[in-house]
């Protein structure tokens, strides 16, 4: 069961409605978690964003989140110093999901494919692996 502060939600929700790219969101009836329905602008497929309340999202988490979310789905860490291991971030890329922080989804829903969105830092990352 999630526990997630009712500003968060509320924080959340502001920073959806202020984004260019959303057409709607809506609170889905899933129990025990926060899982909104993101329509968006410009012909961009609508996703599922999970609002997750670890402080640390690990395999075990990805493996247990709910059914409503799948390729081209989002998974927000929403807590403000939570964070994520390596290992899920590749598990949810190979499965098309995007996993990240609120900066991270706000970018990702320019795109068509969120799994696809890289924060600057992942950007850097990735060219100094290339080097």
């Amino acid at each position: 069961m999630s526990a997630l502060h009712y500003t968060i939600l509320k924080f959340f929700e502001a920073r959806m409605d202020e984004h260019d790219c959303v057409e709607a969101f809506t609170r889905l009836p899933v129990e025990g978690e926060y899982v909104y329905l993101i329509e968006r602008t410009h012909g961009r497929s609508a996703i599922n964003v999970l609002l997750s309340d670890a402080y640390r999202f690990g395999v075990a988490d990805f493996l247990g989140r709910p059914g409503e979310i799948g390729k081209g789905d989002f998974i927000l860490i929403a807590k403000p110093h939570g964070d994520c291991d390596d290992e899920s971030v590749a598990r949810a890329r190979r499965e098309g999901i995007g996993l990240g922080d609120i900066r991270k989804l706000m970018g990702a829903l320019n795109l068509g494919d969120v799994s696809k969105y890289l924060t600057p830092a992942e950007k850097e990352a990735q060219k100094g692996r290339r080097n």
